[in-house]
């Protein structure tokens, strides 16, 4: 019984499929992990947290000290904050357990969604940003 899929198309779940990113997460998720009890648990965390406070997410996800916990975790915290990179990434920092993975899977969820022009200036000042940027171009050209 513990050891069956849990899938993830369940009518019950609509809500979690209002946001693209996240339907395409779930598919890519019950498609590519193979070990059923990893896909249960990632499964039930993800739809299972309980992202109505910070502390409620902590307590049904974890703060990401496994790879599982860091997906259900930084899910929750993007499912609380879509439209907004700077309480997403305050909140994924604050929330304590491995916090620069956490930062690093928000920032990236959020700012995806909200596309680069979006992000506040603030956070395209930082030192190392051109860098990143001619590497995230360099792997663009390498791969497209």
């Amino acid at each position: 019984a513990g050891d069956e899929p849990v899938f993830i198309d369940s009518p019950s779940l609509e809500f979690f499929y209002q946001d693209k990113m996240l339907k395409v997460i779930c598919e890519l998720e019950q498609k590519y992990v193979q070990d059923v009890k990893m896909r249960n648990y990632l499964s039930s965390h993800l739809m299972g947290a309980d992202t109505s406070s910070l502390q409620n997410l902590i307590a049904t996800a974890g703060v990401g000290f496994t790879a599982w916990q860091t997906a259900a975790f930084t899910l929750g915290v993007y499912r609380r904050h879509p439209q907004d990179f700077t309480e997403a990434l305050r909140e994924a920092v604050n929330a304590g357990g491995d916090t620069d993975t956490n930062a690093s899977v928000v920032g990236a969820l959020v700012g995806a969604t909200v596309g680069y022009s979006n992000i506040p200036e603030e956070w395209k000042t930082i030192s190392v940003v051109p860098d990143v940027k001619a590497a995230a171009q360099a792997l663009c050209e390498t791969f497209s």
